[in-house]
């Protein structure tokens, strides 16, 4: 699934960097992965902790953009 979120994460990370330019795309970037972080410590459910390692992988893909 973080392979998922990588490729989902690229395509959208230079659309987003043109639309919104850098600094806003790190900041919902940020938040993306703040998320994550959070369904991944309250996960209880096997479905909801696959969410959180393809958010990570979403944000740090963004970030290199």
């Amino acid at each position: 699934m973080a392979l998922l979120g990588t490729m989902i994460g690229a395509a959208a990370g230079g659309w987003l960097n043109d639309v919104q330019g850098r600094k806003s795309a790190m900041l919902i970037a940020d938040v993306i992965f703040t998320v994550g972080s959070f369904v991944m410590a309250a996960g209880l459910d096997p479905y909801v902790l696959i969410f959180g390692p393809t958010s990570w992988a979403m944000k740090c893909f963004k970030s290199t953009m």
